[in-house]
């Protein structure tokens, strides 16, 4: 079996460097060395500069909405849809799950369970975060102000907290609420946080609002996903049509949250192998110095918030 020099570095201090959804696919490979000791291959962080340091190939993992930079790297990992022949697609609540070290047994939903979780639902609605800067987070913001105008909206982060003391177990805060305001930063294809993996766990009921995609991700049929709607007005008339409706709000219930009620290739290690592969066995790929496209997309990423962050993409909903 081959043997390879890795290592992980200027990623964030949660990234196990040893039960990540990379690591266990390489080790169906290969013999792996996980090393600071000159390795001949580096996966790192793009909000670092640490990966300057090195001189072998690297390979990128965006930890946010970003593409990588191929002027820098030889390979690139990212949430997004995007198309490029040295890239691929991972997305981030995947790399919270593996990272986390918790199975996915526990998005499968019984067959039984739905009336028996109904019956535990004696909260409306919860909303938990900590960024309310306006110019990145407008769009999470009027939503909350929105919905709170019908029934109040439980607030156990730092924005807006009104239940007077702040959330350190989100799952366990999560279970008795019917829904929760499920808002990503910014909408765009693929850039799907563990925000709505967190719902699934704790069997809330997210109202989603980031990817237009989705739907490639996850069952839509099981949670409120704003792009479905053409307005907020729409998508609050129909989260109080579920509250008051259980027979409603049960067949969203019944539904999986992905297809087949069973965990999507996303989870699957064996659906990364042929990349790795290729950047494992293929001759080190000449960079491209001239590559510009990262710096137009994440430039605008960077100046949203003065242009007027999620002000331009709120009625983006389909």
């Amino acid at each position: 079996m081959k043997e390879i020099n890795i290592d992980y570095v200027g990623l964030e201090s949660t990234f196990s460097k040893e039960t990540n959804i990379i690591t266990t696919a390489l080790k169906k490979l290969y013999k792996v060395n996980i090393t600071s000791s000159n390795p001949d291959y580096i996966f790192y962080g793009d909000g670092t500069r640490e990966h300057l340091d090195y001189d072998c190939i690297k390979i990128c993992i965006c930890q946010e909405n970003r593409i990588p930079n191929f002027r820098q790297c030889d390979y690139g990992i990212s949430c997004l849809e995007y198309n490029h022949p040295r890239y691929l697609r991972i997305p981030f609540y995947v790399h919270f799950y593996y990272n986390n070290g918790q199975g996915f047994e526990c998005f499968v939903k019984s067959e039984d369970e739905a009336e028996r979780v109904l019956a535990e639902k004696n909260k409306f609605c919860s909303f938990v975060y900590s960024n309310a800067n306006p110019k990145r987070t407008q769009r999470r913001i009027d939503f909350f102000h929105k919905l709170s105008k019908y029934k109040k909206v439980d607030s156990g982060g730092q924005a807006f907290n009104n239940i007077g003391y702040r959330v350190e177990d989100k799952i366990g805060f999560l279970r008795p609420y019917k829904f929760n305001i499920c808002f990503e930063n910014r909408t765009y294809p693929g850039y799907v946080t563990e925000k709505p993996v967190h719902c699934f766990e704790s069997r809330c009921m997210p109202i989603h609002w980031g990817s237009p995609d989705i739907y490639k991700d996850f069952n839509t049929r099981s949670f409120v996903n704003t792009h479905d709607f053409d307005s907020d007005d729409e998508v609050i008339d129909y989260i109080i049509e579920l509250d008051k409706n259980d027979d409603l709000y049960l067949e969203k219930l019944k539904e999986p949250y992905f297809y087949g009620n069973k965990p999507s290739h996303w989870f699957d290690e064996n659906a990364i192998i042929p990349f790795l592969r290729k950047v494992f066995e293929s001759p080190r790929p000449k960079r491209n110095p001239l590559f510009c496209r990262d710096l137009f997309f994440n430039a605008e990423h960077i100046l949203e918030p003065y242009l007027g962050g999620h002000l331009k993409t709120q009625s983006a909903f389909k």
